[in-house]
This record gives C-alpha cells, sequence and structure tokens, in this order.
C-alpha cells in the first residue's frame, strides 16, 4: 500500500467543511425566506454586488416582479430586501468559494503528477457533481420564481441530497488518502455488520429526503407535539398512498419521524455490532484502546443522539430558526459519520481478505 498523503487528505477535509458550511447557510437562507431575493443566476459576474443605489434599485425592482413579493401583504423596504439579498449572495458565494478551493489544487496537482489514476478520476466525479449541484440551486430557485412564492419541494429535496453525497464523497476521499495502509489492529467484519451500516446509510438518506420536503411544506409547524402528533400516535387525516407520501405536510411530517425513529434504531445496531465483537475476542488479542472503527461507532451513536434530541426540539419550538439549523447541520455530520463507518468496513474486509 502507498503511504497516507497528508496534504490530500486535509484539502478535502476543508471542502467538506465548506460544503457542510453551505448546507447549513443554506438552511438559514432557507428558513429567514431569502432564497428568492436573486432571481437571475450569472455564475462569474454575479459575484460582484449591487455598489451603488441605482444597482441596489434595479434588484429590488426585479425582485417586486417575484410571486413572493406580489404576495406579501407588509410593504418591504430596500432596507429589508438589502437584509435578505446579502443572505442569499452570502450562500452562493461561499458556493463558488468552495468550487475554487476544490479547483485550484486539484488542477496543480493533476499537472505535477500527484494526482492520477483511479484517484483523480474520484476527484474528477466530485467535481462534476458540485457543478451539477450549482445548477440545481438555480432550478430549484427558478422554481418559485414564476408562479409560486416557494420553491418546489422535490426540487429543494434533490438540492439537498446533491450536497450531502458531496460532502459524503469528499469525506470518504479525505479518509482514503490519510489512512492508505493497512491497519494490524484491524480484522475481518462480518457481512452482517456491513449491511448494517449500509441499512442506517440509506435509512439516513431517506430520513434527510424527506426532512427537505418537510422544509418545502413547512410541515415541522402542522404537529409540535412529541412523541404523539397532535395527541395521536397515527393522527387523523394521514394519507399513506399515492403522492400523499411526498406532498400531503402532515403525511411527510410522519413519514420523517418514522424513518428517523427507524434509523436511530439500525445506528444502535450497527453500532452495537461494532463495538461487541471486542468481547468475542480471546482476551490476550483485545487491545486497550479503541480501534478507529470502534471510535467512529461510538461518534455516530452520539451524534444520533444528538440528532433526535434535536429533531424533537425542532418540533415543540414550533421550529425555531437556532434549534433548526443544528439539526440540518447535525443531520449532515451524521451521515458523514456514518459514511466513514462504511468505509471502515470495507477497508477491514479488504485488509484481511
Amino acid at each position: 500500500m502507498q503511504p497516507r498523503d497528508s496534504a490530500v487528505a486535509i484539502w478535502l477535509a476543508v471542502c467538506a467543511a465548506c460544503v457542510l458550511g453551505m448546507v447549513s447557510l443554506g438552511g438559514y437562507t432557507r428558513l429567514s425566506q431569502s432564497g428568492l431575493s436573486i432571481v437571475e443566476w450569472k455564475p462569474i459576474l454575479g459575484v460582484v454586488p449591487p455598489v451603488d443605489e441605482r444597482s441596489w434599485a434595479a434588484e429590488f425592482a426585479n425582485y417586486q416582479e417575484t410571486p413572493e413579493f406580489l404576495l406579501r401583504t407588509v410593504p418591504m423596504t430596500l432596507d429589508e430586501f438589502q437584509q435578505i439579498y446579502w443572505v442569499e449572495w452570502a450562500h452562493r458565494a461561499l458556493a463558488r468559494f468552495t468550487g475554487l478551493v476544490f479547483l485550484v489544487p486539484l488542477v496543480i496537482w493533476t499537472i505535477r503528477g500527484r494526482l492520477r489514476g483511479v484517484r483523480l478520476y474520484r476527484l474528477l466525479a466530485l467535481f462534476v457533481l458540485g457543478l451539477m449541484q450549482g445548477a440545481v440551486g438555480w432550478w430549484m430557485v427558478k422554481s418559485g420564481l414564476i408562479r409560486d412564492a416557494r420553491v418546489s419541494p422535490y426540487r429543494l429535496a434533490l438540492h439537498l441530497n446533491l450536497a450531502l453525497v458531496l460532502c459524503g464523497g469528499l469525506v470518504w476521499c479525505a479518509a482514503s488518502e490519510w489512512d492508505r495502509r493497512s491497519c494490524v489492529k484491524q480484522y475481518k467484519s462480518a457481512s452482517l455488520e456491513r449491511l448494517a451500516y449500509l441499512l442506517v446509510l440509506v435509512l439516513l438518506g431517506a430520513t434527510e429526503t424527506w426532512g427537505a420536503l418537510m422544509a418545502g411544506l413547512h410541515a415541522g409547524h402542522i404537529a409540535p407535539t412529541f412523541p404523539r402528533m397532535n395527541g395521536a400516535w397515527i393522527p387523523p387525516g394521514l394519507h399513506i398512498d399515492g403522492s400523499a407520501v411526498f406532498e400531503d405536510p402532515l403525511t411527510v411530517h410522519f413519514v420523517h419521524r418514522a424513518l428517523a425513529a427507524l434509523s436511530f434504531v439500525a445506528g444502535i445496531f450497527a453500532a452495537g455490532i461494532t463495538l461487541r465483537r471486542r468481547h468475542r475476542l480471546p482476551r490476550d488479542t483485545r487491545w486497550p484502546t479503541l480501534c478507529p472503527s470502534e471510535g467512529i461507532a461510538c461518534a455516530l451513536l452520539a451524534l444520533l443522539a444528538v440528532q433526535v434530541s434535536l429533531g424533537i426540539a425542532t418540533v415543540l419550538s414550533h421550529v425555531a430558526l437556532s434549534i433548526a439549523l443544528l439539526h440540518q447541520a447535525t443531520g449532515a455530520l451524521v451521515l458523514m459519520c456514518a459514511v466513514l463507518s462504511m468505509r471502515e468496513q470495507g477497508k477491514t474486509n479488504a485488509t484481511k481478505s
């Protein structure tokens, strides 16, 4: 095995942190109703904000033609428009900055021959995914500029999922660059364990998808109680059929809670298998400290507990801004941790097989 490339690993970890920041800032953009304030998509020139009264007036005039502004019941001043404009501008600026942070070292290290073969192809695929993420982001915003005063929940879910896939891919590649050698303390992971972590990833992805649908439908306000939903385990008016699973706010809320509970149980099960393996080994072969897979399993359990607590607090607080943002950011961290756990299982299997 080749020695680790710590510089590349740190670079990819920084890129993953930038994407996590984009996810968090995107959540704030949505909750502060700032996402539709910029009605044009200029990938290059858009980095320059309005600089004088004339340009600000032009931007405000463009926004005044959108359904979101036309349906307002309270007049908006230019100062209020500037507040939401800067939030959306910052979100787009961070996306551009993240692209540069990824692209510049990629080009330099490729020219110097430091990145080649499968490693390079993986990173190029992530770059293309990042471009798709930007295009889908505008496609999402555009859906709120035509007829409705909100973006399409489906496009919002796709936008978030692409960001999470990108973040997971960056974390996977960063971990691979940091540890490209076999670990003598690792052992072959059982098929059940690998399947358990795969199930966790699938359930987390589904939970995040329905969470995005909840955000798009403002479904977090429809049942501000826990553990029951408005006094019932299965609330009246639930429709688990057809498009209602994706479009009815109450049903979407119920499905999101159910998937979150299943993800929590699956995470406990998968981490439990990892942590229990040590006690099945002969006492003289056990090591005194946690190996990487066990440490990540403990982190996954802790993050899952925090995420569930934040989810409960979000609905009980009627989607308070700070709590909802922490809930979304922690969800991304849980997914990243699950990706690392899945990678550890594949690595240990490859090490001993």
